[in-house]
């Protein structure tokens, strides 16, 4: 049982490896002193806090969610939440294997980010993660309009009617195109293209250190 409430405080982020290194200490602990050691595998002591934490090169969401949201707030002075990913893990149109989502009320990440080998890497990438879905809210490609749109591709589409529906403006803007998928692709191209250049003007450095990480 104290293995257990462990793993629900932390040791889940071990890799393996460090998993059996920590148990081995614990169990050493234990042979010394059965009560520091049950606290030790249980995280209820500082030492065991401390050890687990030495060991540790994934993050969790948990531990990092009330730093980026004070973050997110003070870069956008939006209320945007910062969610877990499995709330809309099966969203339509979601990219198998994404790490990044948002919607008008919330950025959604993973549950556990362990991709690198060293803990403060696994940390940049959450944070990278959330300045760059904040772009989206911060430079306007939540508030597509659909009737600027229309009016700006007029030339070009003449009046075509977007489908009617509950989905938002930019759904409803590219469902206009015979093929739909390949829409949203350019789309999406063209707007982080367009993303990038934001940044470049306004946040220069946040380019230099972290789109290498992607």
């Amino acid at each position: 049982q104290p293995f257990l409430t462990g793993l629900d405080k932390g040791l889940a982020l071990l890799s393996e490896t460090a998993l059996k290194g920590f148990v081995s200490g614990a169990l050493a602990r234990y042979r010394r002193n059965p009560g520091l050691g049950t606290r030790h595998l249980a995280l209820e002591s500082r030492t065991g806090q401390e050890h687990c934490a030495s060991l540790q090169v994934s993050v969790g969401f948990a531990q990092v969610r009330d730093r980026l949201q004070r973050y997110l707030r003070a870069r956008t002075g939006l209320t945007l939440a910062l969610r877990p990913l499995p709330e809309v893990a099966a969203a339509p149109g979601l990219a198998p294997g994404a790490l990044v989502c948002s919607d008008g009320h919330a950025i959604y990440l993973p549950v556990e980010i362990g991709r690198f080998a060293r803990r403060q890497d696994n940390l940049a990438l959450y944070a990278l993660l959330v300045r760059l879905e904040a772009c989206f809210h911060e430079f306007g490609t939540v508030d597509f309009d659909l009737e600027k749109a229309l009016e700006r591709c007029r030339p070009y589409m003449g009046d075509a009617i977007p489908p009617d529906g509950k989905a938002g403006d930019l759904e409803r803007f590219l469902g206009m195109f015979t093929d739909k998928p390949l829409a949203a692709d350019l789309f999406t191209v063209f707007e982080l293209g367009r993303i990038r250049q934001c940044l470049v003007r306004y946040y220069p450095g946040l380019v230099r250190r972290h789109y290498p990480l992607l």
